[in-house]
């Protein structure tokens, strides 16, 4: 009985992988989140009267890491002009584990990139919720917000990546869950075993 749309930013969920299996509506990629917000809406704007899921994607957490101004410097004290691409990613790997001498301060730098790229794309969410809330719709919804990994920045032996290893740097990600009407607001559950017992709890609060 639900509408299902997707708005999604990134190549790896494209259709042809299948990931559309289910859902009306499936936009995919999109790139950029003005894009991705504007399907979205749409998206709602086309099923006024139905209930509906919509999945949301953004991309611009990931690599290339170039947030635009001010989110490219907030997180960034050093003065290499670092442009976040993978292959610089890569380069810099190597530069790890080879114990170059600037390897450590390119590598704070395109943290602070990361970092600004995460503070970014927090700020994209707000006009969705707030075309949400324009179309009434926002607080009688239950919201979700989550991500599929984490980076291991140079902490561990798998610089700049993910999936080799499973430190928390990778697999501790976000689960924001917000209620209809904000039910049972700031309740922090710590260390859910699965989403499968999480779900149930949160829902019967």
């Amino acid at each position: 009985g639900y509408a299902t749309g997707g708005a999604i930013a990134g190549v790896p969920l494209s259709a042809k992988f299948g990931l559309n299996q289910g859902f009306d509506v499936y936009e995919a990629p999109l790139r950029k989140a003005q894009k991705v917000n504007g399907k979205a809406l749409e998206f709602l704007d086309d099923h006024p009267d139905e209930p509906v899921f919509l999945f949301v994607h953004y991309w611009e957490a990931h690599w290339p890491y170039d947030p635009p101004a001010p989110y490219d410097s907030m997180y960034r004290d050093d003065p290499l002009e670092l442009t976040g691409s993978f292959n610089e990613i890569v380069d810099l790997r190597k530069a790890l584990r080879r114990k170059d001498a600037d390897a450590e301060l390119r590598s704070k730098g395109t943290k602070g990139l990361y970092a600004g790229g995460v503070t970014y794309t927090d700020s994209l969410i707000e006009p969705l919720l707030d075309g949400m809330r324009d179309r009434g719709i926002l607080d009688e919804a239950l919201l979700v917000v989550t991500s599929d990994h984490g980076e291991s920045t140079d902490l561990h032996w798998d610089y700049w990546t993910h999936g080799p290893s499973v430190y928390e740097e990778t697999m501790r990600v976000p689960l924001l869950v917000r209620l209809p009407g904000g039910a049972h607001a700031g309740t922090v559950i710590e260390q859910p075993v699965s989403l499968v017992e999480l779900f149930p709890t949160i829902l019967e609060m």
